[in-house]
Protein backbone atom coordinates (compact mmCIF):
# COMPACT_ATOMS: atom_id res chain seq x y z
CA UNK A 1 0.00 0.00 0.00
CA UNK A 2 1.42 3.48 -1.29
CA UNK A 3 1.84 5.85 1.74
CA UNK A 4 0.30 9.15 1.90
CA UNK A 5 3.47 11.02 1.56
CA UNK A 6 4.60 8.95 -1.77
CA UNK A 7 5.73 10.29 -4.47
CA UNK A 8 2.98 8.51 -7.15
CA UNK A 9 0.14 9.74 -4.27
CA UNK A 10 1.13 13.31 -4.19
CA UNK A 11 1.45 13.38 -8.33
CA UNK A 12 -2.33 11.65 -8.40
CA UNK A 13 -3.35 14.58 -5.99
CA UNK A 14 -1.66 17.42 -8.42
CA UNK A 15 -3.11 16.08 -11.18
CA UNK A 16 -6.35 15.73 -9.65
CA UNK A 17 -6.26 19.68 -8.56
CA UNK A 18 -4.95 20.39 -11.92
CA UNK A 19 -7.91 18.99 -13.34
CA UNK A 20 -10.60 20.32 -10.98
CA UNK A 21 -8.82 24.22 -11.48
CA UNK A 22 -9.07 23.08 -15.23
CA UNK A 23 -12.78 22.63 -14.99
CA UNK A 24 -13.21 25.19 -12.92
CA UNK A 25 -11.70 27.59 -15.53
CA UNK A 26 -13.70 25.75 -18.19
CA UNK A 27 -16.86 26.80 -16.60
CA UNK A 28 -16.16 30.13 -15.72
CA UNK A 29 -14.49 31.70 -18.64
CA UNK A 30 -17.78 32.25 -20.47
CA UNK A 31 -18.82 33.64 -17.02
CA UNK A 32 -15.89 36.08 -17.04
CA UNK A 33 -16.19 36.55 -20.49
CA UNK A 34 -20.04 37.93 -20.25
CA UNK A 35 -19.36 39.44 -17.07
CA UNK A 36 -16.90 41.99 -19.04
CA UNK A 37 -19.54 42.40 -21.68
CA UNK A 38 -22.17 43.41 -19.16
CA UNK A 39 -21.22 46.82 -18.54
CA UNK A 40 -21.36 47.17 -22.81
CA UNK A 41 -24.60 45.61 -22.66
CA UNK A 42 -25.70 47.65 -19.77
CA UNK A 43 -24.69 51.03 -21.55
CA UNK A 44 -27.15 50.05 -24.44
CA UNK A 45 -30.11 48.90 -22.34
CA UNK A 46 -30.01 52.57 -20.73
CA UNK A 47 -29.85 53.96 -23.93
CA UNK A 48 -32.37 52.04 -25.04
CA UNK A 49 -34.51 53.19 -21.92
CA UNK A 50 -33.74 56.45 -22.37
CA UNK A 51 -35.14 56.98 -25.87
CA UNK A 52 -38.25 55.27 -25.19
CA UNK A 53 -38.78 57.67 -22.17
CA UNK A 54 -36.85 60.95 -24.15
CA UNK A 55 -40.11 62.53 -24.88
CA UNK A 56 -39.59 61.83 -28.85
CA UNK A 57 -42.91 60.45 -30.88
CA UNK A 58 -43.40 59.61 -34.27
CA UNK A 59 -46.83 60.41 -35.54
CA UNK A 60 -48.33 59.93 -38.63
CA UNK A 61 -51.42 62.13 -38.96
CA UNK A 62 -54.24 63.20 -41.89
CA UNK A 63 -55.11 66.41 -40.24
CA UNK A 64 -54.50 69.35 -42.54
CA UNK A 65 -51.31 71.02 -42.80
CA UNK A 66 -52.67 74.44 -41.42
CA UNK A 67 -54.53 72.31 -38.60
CA UNK A 68 -51.72 70.17 -37.18
CA UNK A 69 -48.81 72.48 -36.19
CA UNK A 70 -51.48 74.45 -34.23
CA UNK A 71 -53.09 71.33 -32.06
CA UNK A 72 -48.91 70.48 -31.68
CA UNK A 73 -48.26 73.17 -30.18
CA UNK A 74 -51.50 73.04 -27.78
CA UNK A 75 -49.54 69.93 -26.98
CA UNK A 76 -46.54 71.39 -26.30
CA UNK A 77 -47.67 74.04 -24.30
CA UNK A 78 -48.82 70.88 -21.79
CA UNK A 79 -45.86 69.01 -22.10
CA UNK A 80 -42.58 70.99 -23.25
CA UNK A 81 -40.68 68.16 -23.19
CA UNK A 82 -42.37 65.59 -25.32
CA UNK A 83 -41.08 66.12 -29.09
CA UNK A 84 -43.68 65.16 -31.85
CA UNK A 85 -41.84 64.13 -35.11
CA UNK A 86 -45.07 64.89 -37.69
CA UNK A 87 -45.47 62.95 -41.09
CA UNK A 88 -48.27 64.05 -43.13
CA UNK A 89 -50.55 62.81 -45.58
CA UNK A 90 -53.93 61.72 -46.98
CA UNK A 91 -55.73 59.47 -45.34
CA UNK A 92 -55.35 56.88 -48.46
CA UNK A 93 -51.58 57.15 -48.11
CA UNK A 94 -51.16 56.79 -44.55
CA UNK A 95 -52.84 53.72 -44.43
CA UNK A 96 -51.27 52.77 -47.34
CA UNK A 97 -47.64 53.27 -45.65
CA UNK A 98 -48.64 51.33 -42.31
CA UNK A 99 -49.92 48.45 -43.93
CA UNK A 100 -46.64 48.45 -45.94
CA UNK A 101 -44.26 48.86 -43.12
CA UNK A 102 -46.04 46.23 -41.51
CA UNK A 103 -44.59 45.54 -37.90
CA UNK A 104 -40.93 47.61 -39.06
CA UNK A 105 -43.49 50.68 -39.00
CA UNK A 106 -41.71 53.65 -37.31
CA UNK A 107 -44.92 55.52 -36.14
CA UNK A 108 -46.07 54.97 -32.62
CA UNK A 109 -49.46 57.09 -32.75
CA UNK A 110 -51.90 57.51 -35.70
CA UNK A 111 -53.44 60.91 -35.41
CA UNK A 112 -56.24 62.22 -37.74
CA UNK A 113 -56.92 59.15 -39.56
CA UNK A 114 -60.80 58.89 -40.80
CA UNK A 115 -62.32 55.62 -38.72
CA UNK A 116 -62.96 53.69 -42.11
CA UNK A 117 -58.71 53.86 -42.40
CA UNK A 118 -58.68 53.14 -38.89
CA UNK A 119 -60.60 50.34 -38.56
CA UNK A 120 -58.24 48.05 -41.79
CA UNK A 121 -55.31 49.16 -39.66
CA UNK A 122 -57.01 47.54 -36.89
CA UNK A 123 -58.36 44.52 -38.79
CA UNK A 124 -54.41 43.54 -40.26
CA UNK A 125 -53.75 43.77 -36.16
CA UNK A 126 -51.22 47.12 -36.08
CA UNK A 127 -52.91 48.25 -33.32
CA UNK A 128 -52.79 48.39 -29.62
CA UNK A 129 -55.13 48.63 -26.93
CA UNK A 130 -55.39 52.09 -26.03
CA UNK A 131 -54.19 53.42 -22.94
CA UNK A 132 -56.38 54.08 -19.92
CA UNK A 133 -59.18 56.87 -20.82
CA UNK A 134 -62.30 57.77 -19.14
CA UNK A 135 -64.69 56.13 -21.89
CA UNK A 136 -67.72 57.34 -20.13
CA UNK A 137 -67.21 60.81 -21.69
CA UNK A 138 -66.95 59.85 -25.17
CA UNK A 139 -69.94 59.69 -27.63
CA UNK A 140 -71.79 57.05 -28.52
CA UNK A 141 -70.35 55.54 -32.00
CA UNK A 142 -66.47 57.35 -31.32
CA UNK A 143 -64.49 54.79 -30.56
CA UNK A 144 -63.80 51.20 -31.50
CA UNK A 145 -66.40 49.04 -30.25
CA UNK A 146 -63.74 46.61 -28.36
CA UNK A 147 -63.09 46.79 -24.77
CA UNK A 148 -60.31 48.39 -24.17
CA UNK A 149 -60.90 49.71 -27.33
CA UNK A 150 -58.01 49.79 -30.10
CA UNK A 151 -58.57 53.73 -31.38
CA UNK A 152 -61.51 57.01 -30.12
CA UNK A 153 -62.51 59.26 -32.27
CA UNK A 154 -61.60 62.35 -31.92
CA UNK A 155 -64.17 65.01 -33.69
CA UNK A 156 -66.58 64.74 -36.97
CA UNK A 157 -65.98 65.98 -40.22
CA UNK A 158 -69.29 67.11 -42.32
CA UNK A 159 -69.58 66.92 -46.08
CA UNK A 160 -70.86 70.22 -47.33
CA UNK A 161 -70.96 71.77 -50.86
CA UNK A 162 -68.47 74.77 -51.38
CA UNK A 163 -69.97 77.18 -53.69
CA UNK A 164 -69.02 80.25 -56.15
CA UNK A 165 -72.19 82.65 -55.32
CA UNK A 166 -70.50 85.22 -57.58
CA UNK A 167 -70.35 83.05 -60.67
CA UNK A 168 -73.50 81.45 -60.07
CA UNK A 169 -75.15 85.08 -60.34
CA UNK A 170 -73.09 85.83 -63.13
CA UNK A 171 -74.80 82.65 -64.94
CA UNK A 172 -78.29 82.66 -63.15
CA UNK A 173 -78.04 79.93 -61.83
CA UNK A 174 -79.61 78.98 -57.89
CA UNK A 175 -77.22 77.91 -55.07
CA UNK A 176 -77.65 73.78 -54.89
CA UNK A 177 -79.48 73.30 -51.29
CA UNK A 178 -79.99 69.72 -51.60
CA UNK A 179 -77.86 66.61 -53.03
CA UNK A 180 -80.28 66.07 -55.34
CA UNK A 181 -79.51 69.42 -57.20
CA UNK A 182 -76.43 68.35 -57.61
CA UNK A 183 -77.53 65.74 -60.11
CA UNK A 184 -79.88 68.51 -62.20
CA UNK A 185 -78.71 68.66 -65.46
CA UNK A 186 -78.08 72.84 -65.59
CA UNK A 187 -75.08 72.27 -63.53
CA UNK A 188 -73.56 70.08 -66.14
CA UNK A 189 -69.53 70.67 -66.00
CA UNK A 190 -69.55 72.91 -63.18
CA UNK A 191 -69.56 70.21 -60.13
CA UNK A 192 -66.49 69.31 -58.84
CA UNK A 193 -65.04 66.57 -56.03
CA UNK A 194 -62.00 64.55 -55.33
CA UNK A 195 -61.16 61.57 -56.67
CA UNK A 196 -61.94 58.40 -54.83
CA UNK A 197 -58.75 56.40 -55.41
CA UNK A 198 -56.92 59.33 -54.21
CA UNK A 199 -59.06 60.87 -51.29
CA UNK A 200 -61.23 60.24 -47.88
CA UNK A 201 -63.32 63.03 -49.01
CA UNK A 202 -64.02 61.47 -52.09
CA UNK A 203 -64.55 58.35 -50.93
CA UNK A 204 -67.21 59.89 -48.43
CA UNK A 205 -69.31 60.96 -51.41
CA UNK A 206 -69.30 57.74 -52.34
CA UNK A 207 -70.87 56.04 -48.78
CA UNK A 208 -72.97 59.04 -48.37
CA UNK A 209 -74.71 58.12 -51.97
CA UNK A 210 -75.17 54.68 -50.74
CA UNK A 211 -76.16 56.12 -47.07
CA UNK A 212 -78.78 57.83 -48.55
CA UNK A 213 -80.87 56.48 -51.42
CA UNK A 214 -79.55 52.51 -50.51
CA UNK A 215 -76.60 50.47 -52.16
CA UNK A 216 -78.53 50.30 -55.60
CA UNK A 217 -79.86 53.24 -55.88
CA UNK A 218 -77.03 55.04 -54.31
CA UNK A 219 -74.92 53.70 -57.25
CA UNK A 220 -77.52 55.69 -59.78
CA UNK A 221 -77.08 58.09 -57.99
CA UNK A 222 -73.43 58.56 -58.48
CA UNK A 223 -73.64 57.51 -62.15
CA UNK A 224 -75.75 61.03 -62.85
CA UNK A 225 -73.37 62.81 -60.35
CA UNK A 226 -70.78 61.88 -62.49
CA UNK A 227 -72.84 63.55 -65.69
CA UNK A 228 -72.57 66.71 -64.36
CA UNK A 229 -68.89 66.77 -63.09
CA UNK A 230 -66.25 69.18 -64.65
CA UNK A 231 -63.17 67.72 -62.94
CA UNK A 232 -62.05 65.15 -59.69
CA UNK A 233 -59.24 67.05 -57.61
CA UNK A 234 -56.67 65.24 -55.49
CA UNK A 235 -58.31 66.15 -52.18
CA UNK A 236 -60.48 68.12 -50.70
CA UNK A 237 -59.19 71.23 -49.94
CA UNK A 238 -58.25 71.27 -53.76
CA UNK A 239 -61.84 71.26 -55.11
CA UNK A 240 -62.73 73.94 -53.00
CA UNK A 241 -59.86 76.30 -53.46
CA UNK A 242 -60.78 75.72 -57.47
CA UNK A 243 -64.43 77.31 -56.22
CA UNK A 244 -62.73 80.21 -54.40
CA UNK A 245 -60.98 80.55 -57.73
CA UNK A 246 -63.98 80.64 -59.79
CA UNK A 247 -62.65 78.04 -61.73
CA UNK A 248 -65.67 75.74 -61.28
CA UNK A 249 -68.95 76.74 -59.61
CA UNK A 250 -69.73 73.88 -56.83
CA UNK A 251 -67.39 71.57 -55.03
CA UNK A 252 -68.33 68.37 -52.60
CA UNK A 253 -66.44 68.88 -49.76
CA UNK A 254 -65.77 69.38 -46.31
CA UNK A 255 -67.71 71.94 -44.61
CA UNK A 256 -64.77 72.95 -42.48
CA UNK A 257 -62.45 73.66 -45.37
CA UNK A 258 -64.62 75.59 -47.06
CA UNK A 259 -65.63 77.20 -43.61
CA UNK A 260 -61.89 78.16 -43.46
CA UNK A 261 -62.10 79.67 -47.04
CA UNK A 262 -64.76 82.17 -46.21
CA UNK A 263 -62.84 83.30 -42.92
CA UNK A 264 -59.87 84.06 -45.29
CA UNK A 265 -62.07 86.58 -47.27
CA UNK A 266 -62.25 84.09 -50.45
CA UNK A 267 -65.88 84.60 -52.35
CA UNK A 268 -67.38 81.18 -51.51
CA UNK A 269 -70.20 80.24 -49.23
CA UNK A 270 -70.18 76.62 -47.59
CA UNK A 271 -74.10 75.13 -48.08
CA UNK A 272 -75.17 72.00 -45.85
CA UNK A 273 -77.58 69.99 -48.20
CA UNK A 274 -81.34 69.50 -46.80
CA UNK A 275 -80.67 66.06 -46.51
CA UNK A 276 -78.62 64.90 -43.33
CA UNK A 277 -74.56 65.14 -44.28
CA UNK A 278 -72.11 62.41 -44.77
CA UNK A 279 -69.32 62.85 -42.35
CA UNK A 280 -65.84 61.55 -41.83
CA UNK A 281 -64.65 60.78 -38.01
CA UNK A 282 -61.11 61.10 -37.05
CA UNK A 283 -59.22 59.00 -35.20
CA UNK A 284 -56.63 58.54 -32.67
CA UNK A 285 -54.73 54.91 -32.42
CA UNK A 286 -51.32 53.34 -30.90
CA UNK A 287 -49.26 51.48 -33.10
CA UNK A 288 -48.36 48.11 -31.78
CA UNK A 289 -44.82 47.59 -30.65
CA UNK A 290 -43.10 45.22 -28.72
CA UNK A 291 -42.27 47.96 -26.03
CA UNK A 292 -44.55 51.10 -26.12
CA UNK A 293 -42.66 54.64 -25.57
CA UNK A 294 -44.23 56.22 -22.39
CA UNK A 295 -44.50 59.68 -24.51
CA UNK A 296 -46.55 58.23 -27.01
CA UNK A 297 -48.88 57.18 -24.45
CA UNK A 298 -48.95 60.82 -23.07
CA UNK A 299 -49.76 61.86 -26.57
CA UNK A 300 -52.15 59.56 -27.05
CA UNK A 301 -54.40 60.55 -24.05
CA UNK A 302 -53.71 64.25 -24.51
CA UNK A 303 -55.48 63.50 -28.20
CA UNK A 304 -58.39 62.83 -26.43
CA UNK A 305 -57.98 64.92 -23.37
CA UNK A 306 -60.62 67.78 -22.52
CA UNK A 307 -58.06 70.07 -23.69
CA UNK A 308 -57.64 68.90 -26.85
CA UNK A 309 -61.38 68.80 -27.25
CA UNK A 310 -61.25 72.45 -26.61
CA UNK A 311 -58.55 72.75 -29.77
CA UNK A 312 -60.48 70.76 -32.11
CA UNK A 313 -63.85 72.60 -30.79
CA UNK A 314 -62.27 76.33 -32.43
CA UNK A 315 -62.59 74.08 -36.22
CA UNK A 316 -64.94 71.85 -35.57
CA UNK A 317 -68.81 71.69 -34.26
CA UNK A 318 -68.71 67.96 -33.48
CA UNK A 319 -66.02 66.90 -30.96
CA UNK A 320 -66.47 63.07 -29.63
CA UNK A 321 -65.80 64.68 -25.97
CA UNK A 322 -68.84 67.73 -25.53
CA UNK A 323 -67.34 71.10 -24.61
CA UNK A 324 -68.49 74.05 -23.44
CA UNK A 325 -67.05 76.16 -27.02
CA UNK A 326 -69.67 78.36 -28.48
CA UNK A 327 -71.35 76.98 -31.75
CA UNK A 328 -68.37 76.90 -34.73
CA UNK A 329 -69.96 79.87 -37.02
CA UNK A 330 -71.22 78.82 -40.37
CA UNK A 331 -72.88 75.63 -39.25
CA UNK A 332 -76.93 74.37 -38.92
CA UNK A 333 -78.34 75.20 -35.53
CA UNK A 334 -78.73 71.57 -34.27
CA UNK A 335 -75.45 70.39 -35.95
CA UNK A 336 -75.55 66.56 -34.65
CA UNK A 337 -79.11 66.83 -36.11
CA UNK A 338 -77.10 67.37 -39.52
CA UNK A 339 -75.20 64.18 -39.12
CA UNK A 340 -76.09 61.28 -41.69
CA UNK A 341 -76.59 57.98 -39.72
CA UNK A 342 -74.02 55.75 -41.41
CA UNK A 343 -72.79 52.57 -41.09
CA UNK A 344 -69.18 53.16 -40.53
CA UNK A 345 -67.26 49.04 -39.69
CA UNK A 346 -69.75 48.66 -42.89
CA UNK A 347 -68.31 51.49 -45.09
CA UNK A 348 -64.67 50.11 -43.50
CA UNK A 349 -65.16 46.88 -44.64
CA UNK A 350 -66.34 47.38 -48.38
CA UNK A 351 -64.39 50.66 -49.25
CA UNK A 352 -61.63 48.80 -50.90
CA UNK A 353 -64.69 47.14 -53.36
CA UNK A 354 -66.29 50.11 -53.78
CA UNK A 355 -63.68 52.22 -54.51
CA UNK A 356 -62.26 49.45 -56.93
CA UNK A 357 -65.99 49.32 -58.32
CA UNK A 358 -65.86 53.23 -59.07
CA UNK A 359 -62.63 53.61 -60.52
CA UNK A 360 -63.82 50.73 -63.52
CA UNK A 361 -66.90 52.58 -64.66
CA UNK A 362 -65.31 56.33 -63.74
CA UNK A 363 -61.82 56.31 -63.41
CA UNK A 364 -60.65 56.58 -66.62
CA UNK A 365 -62.52 59.79 -67.43
CA UNK A 366 -61.53 61.35 -63.67
CA UNK A 367 -59.13 64.02 -64.22
CA UNK A 368 -57.10 64.72 -61.53
CA UNK A 369 -55.68 68.26 -61.72
CA UNK A 370 -53.15 69.59 -59.30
Amino acid sequence: MESNNSPTRKRKTRLLLLAIAGTLLFLLLPAIYYAELRPVEAQVAVAVANTATSGTVVVYTSFTDGEYPIFLEAFNAEYPDIKIIPSRASAPKVEKRILTEGNSTPVEVIWGLPAVNMMFIKWNGLLKSYPSVNLSQIRPGFRDADTPPDWIGMEARLSAFCVNTTRLEELNLPVPTSWQDLIDPMYKGHVVMSDPTKSATGYGVISTALGLYGRTEGWEYIRKLDQNMGAYSRNGKVGCEWIAEGKYLIAISRAFLGLKLQADGKPIATIFPEEPSGWAMATVGLVKKPQINPAAETFAKWAVSDSAMAEYAKVRAVTSIPTDAPPQPGYPENVEAQLLNQNSPWMAANRRRLIRKWDEEFGEEALAED
